[in-house]
């Protein structure tokens, strides 16, 4: 599966800008047209606002740009998608000392979009995780 199939069956846009970082990975959700999306990259603020702005995401209280370091926050709770194999694979640090600004929207797709947003330390680089399904 090409990861543009993977993203155009979700509506979900991912700028130019995190093409050289960006990994991917699709799982089919066993009838083979709808996949989990789980992607990871680096790039930098302008580079992460295209991505959340490009998707209409929002964060809590509905932020819908990044904030600097001082905003990144230990996740509330964890997702049972994040413990899924794909993850460990993938190498995301989501461990409780990990701090992101969260993002979200539900597109048109009937896909829920999660993006986590993190600010590397001692640099100018911003890491983002993305996992997208669909049913949410």
């Amino acid at each position: 599966m090409l990861l543009e199939t993977g993203l155009e069956r979700a509506a979900l846009s991912v700028p130019s800008c995190l093409g050289p970082s960006l990994k991917y990975a699709l799982v089919d959700d066993g009838f083979g047209y709808y996949y989990k999306v789980f992607l990871a990259a680096t790039g930098s603020v302008d580079c992460m606002d295209e991505l959340v702005v490009g998707n209409g995401m929002t964060r809590v209280p509905e932020k819908t740009r990044v904030g600097d370091a001082s905003e990144d926050k230990p996740l509330a709770f964890r997702r049972s998608w994040m413990d899924d194999e794909v993850v460990a694979k993938m190498g995301w640090q989501l461990g409780p000392a990990e701090k992101f600004q969260e993002f979200g929207v539900g597109l048109p797709t009937q896909y829920a979009v999660t993006a986590l947003v993190q600010h590397v330390p001692n640099s100018a680089e911003l890491r983002v995780y993305v996992y997208a399904f669909r049913g949410g």
